[in-house]
């Protein structure tokens, strides 16, 4: 996936910006078995890891496709990585982005 960001992205009422796993990531990961988050109030410039996954067909640290703060991370991630293999925007969110 060359060239192409791992997440789809929702700009939300405040600004701020929740990322999650897009469907040709999930299709190139197969099921994730592990996800390390970033941590709250982290500060990520583009290309820096905002998601580190163990999943079915490889291991990998996908790159933030922007920068900014990171407010809010789906916290159930980390005992339950599998929703990040689900189509729904609910579940599989990973984080919240502040652009300040």
């Amino acid at each position: 996936m060359a060239e192409q960001t791992y997440f789809w992205q929702e700009k939300m009422a405040n600004g701020q910006i929740k990322l999650g796993l897009n469907q040709a990531a999930r299709e190139e990961l197969g099921q994730v078995k592990y996800a390390e988050l970033p941590q709250v109030d982290q500060e990520l410039a583009v290309g820096d890891t905002l998601l580190a996954v163990e999943a079915q067909k490889m291991v990998q640290d996908l790159p933030t496709p922007i920068a900014g703060r990171i407010v809010a991370t789906h916290e159930a991630l980390t005992t339950t990585p599998e929703l990040l293999d689900t189509n729904d925007d609910q579940e599989n969110w990973i984080a919240i982005v502040a652009q300040d």
